[in-house]
């Protein structure tokens, strides 16, 4: 219930004495992405003296720009009576990275450690009011306990955020299990603007719908494991073609889009060179311009609240060694922030090599590999230039390409007294007019984009 992250789990693997009894749950859930096998889940719950210990394992396989990609997560937590969380461990494996993370929940606080397979580790702590779940431990309490109408507080380890929502009980509906129709408890879930609806009857989830038209459903451990049939290219599933002119907004340096078909207000829309112009019921209207490179020339005074991004985070590791002393030589010899910024640029853009890859990037991470797709790119990129003494922020959004919109990350530097784009994975500054932002933020802020998937469209008005 309520999953934020584009996958969700795995490590640390603990060996449990099969307790039965009336709170136990063992079961298998098979994973469908616009009604394709994409993967499973194993959901266990063990009683212990005083609580539980929940166990999930999640394997999902997909394609990334053509390439085959699988995803494995385990996880480990241990709750009280009510299934609120004590502590947990999970670990996250890819073929290009494996993260773990251990966390402890006390008195309001949740630390939690990250380790990186590349050696990286930071701590990390949030703070609560109320009942901290996870999203396995809430799954479980609906499957055995059952929810209550109410606020509660939700840590996702896949994208390492915490957040409130609402859990509402919808009472009896009907919904199709085992090629028949039975009636089960509805419950659904709000989250970052995430909706969920979760199906439990007799102690077990029967389906789980959530946004981007994934649905988990109960079956045998034989079907839910069985993954088969070509793979499902998530980028270009969930790329909008755009309506209206014929044209690519890259070669203009001023587009006027339409937007439509989602809830704007947890979006982040205006930023400097993007302005929204008009919102009037479902949709928006706003303006991409890119700027001439010769107006950013000069020095301007840092306002305190760009300070902020001159700092290191747990990701944008910019006060590293490594970091600080890789962009001393990088711009050596630069006389002004726009000779630093395109000294940086160009050689993240020549020194990565491209590659689709799914990762929770660090900058220290991503600079050992030697290798990445656009979020790889713009957490280097942003931990260099930080170091280097000029403010920047990753954001996401979409780019235009061969007719298309799809999503993607990108920066954006503080530089001649304004915010403007930067695109090193395509060497772009200021980045085109082809770039429409949505959030601003790192990896945790790509996942408040899921209400977005699948249900954004965009018409293009103009373009000069």
């Amino acid at each position: 219930m309520v999953r934020k992250g584009h996958f969700v789990f795995l490590f640390i693997l603990l060996f449990a004495a099969s307790l039965v009894g009336a709170d136990s749950l063992t079961q298998w859930l098979g994973v469908y992405l616009s009604g394709q096998k994409i993967g499973y889940v194993y959901l266990q719950v063990v009683p212990l003296e005083g609580g539980y210990r929940v166990i999930e394992r999640n394997v999902m396989s997909l394609k990334m720009l053509g390439q085959d990609k699988e995803v494995t997560t385990y996880q480990v937590a241990l709750a009280d009576e009510s299934f609120r969380l004590r502590e947990f461990s999970f670990s996250m494996k890819t073929g290009d990275q494996q993260v773990s993370e251990e966390g402890k929940a006390r008195k309001g606080t949740l630390k939690v450690s990250v380790i990186t397979g590349k050696g990286s580790r930071s701590e990390r702590s949030f703070l609560y009011r109320g009942d901290l779940y996870l999203p396995s431990l809430l799954e479980a309490k609906a499957a055995l306990q059952g929810l209550k109408s109410g606020v509660f507080h939700i840590f996702d380890p896949s994208t390492i955020s915490l957040d409130s929502g609402e859990v509402r009980d919808l009472g009896t509906a009907e919904v199709e299990h085992g090629g028949e129709v039975v009636t089960a408890r509805l419950y659904e879930a709000i989250y970052s603007g995430i909706r969920t609806r979760t199906w439990v009857r007799d102690g077990r989830i029967l389906r789980e719908e959530s946004p981007m038209k994934i649905v988990m459903v109960d079956e045998p451990k034989e079907k839910a494991v069985q993954l088969g049939g070509e793979k499902v290219d998530l980028l270009s599933l969930f790329a909008v073609e755009p309506g209206g002119l014929r044209v690519n907004p890259a070669d203009y340096r001023f587009v006027r889009l339409k937007l439509s078909g989602v809830d704007f207000d947890n979006l982040d829309l205006s930023f400097d060179g993007q302005k929204v112009v008009k919102r009037k019921g479902d949709h928006v209207i706003l303006s991409i311009e890119r700027p001439d490179l010769d107006s950013l020339r000069g020095n301007v005074a840092l306002p305190d609240s760009v300070s902020l991004y001159l700092e290191p985070t747990p990701f944008i590791q910019s006060d590293a060694p490594e970091i600080e002393d890789l962009a001393r030589e990088i711009t050596a010899g630069a006389e002004s922030d726009v000779d630093r910024v395109k000294k940086i640029l160009e050689w993240v853009y020549t020194t990565l090599d491209k590659k689709p890859t799914v990762t929770l990037p660090t900058a220290l991470d991503v600079l050992k590999m030697g290798y990445g797709d656009c979020n790889e790119h713009s957490v280097l990129f942003a931990a260099l230039a930080r170091a280097a003494g000029i403010p920047a922020e990753i954001t996401v959004g979409l780019i235009y390409q061969l007719g298309r919109y799809y999503y993607h990350a990108w920066d954006a530097v503080f530089i001649g007294g304004r915010w403007v784009f930067v695109d090193p994975i395509f060497n772009e500054f200021p980045a085109s007019a082809g770039h429409l932002m949505l959030k601003r933020g790192g990896i945790e802020k790509q996942a408040d984009l899921v209400p977005v998937v699948g249900q954004l469209k965009i018409e293009i008005l103009e373009a000069r």
